[in-house]
């Protein structure tokens, strides 16, 4: 798997309401929106363990990247970090689905 395309499995985790974390040589998952995370999506978290804790191990937003999936972006100067807006328009649909957000 290309980081690209880790980059967008990432993503689509963070679609999902799954938060992903990496402690040392074990990957944490866990659901945002408390609905059970889907087999499909479990598996390829495992299947591709290796490529998100070469990612997630250690990340602290890189500059000019999305503080959430890592893809980079095309930020304007003096502006660090931010999110892309597939990982902010996930982030907002999560908080309206808890009775909270905009």
């Amino acid at each position: 798997m290309s980081a690209t395309q880790t980059h967008d499995l990432l993503r689509e985790l963070s679609r999902a309401g799954v938060v992903v974390t990496a402690a040392g040589d074990r990957l944490h998952y866990r659901s945002e929106t408390g609905q059970p995370i889907p087999a499909a999506l479990i598996a390829r978290l495992r299947d591709h363990k290796a490529e998100l804790l070469a990612i997630l191990a250690g990340k602290c937003p890189q500059r000019g990247h999305c503080w959430t999936c890592g893809v980079r972006l095309p930020l304007e100067p003096g502006l660090l970090y931010a999110q892309c807006a597939e990982c902010a328009v996930a982030a907002l649909g999560r908080l309206r689905g808890r009775g909270g957000g905009a």
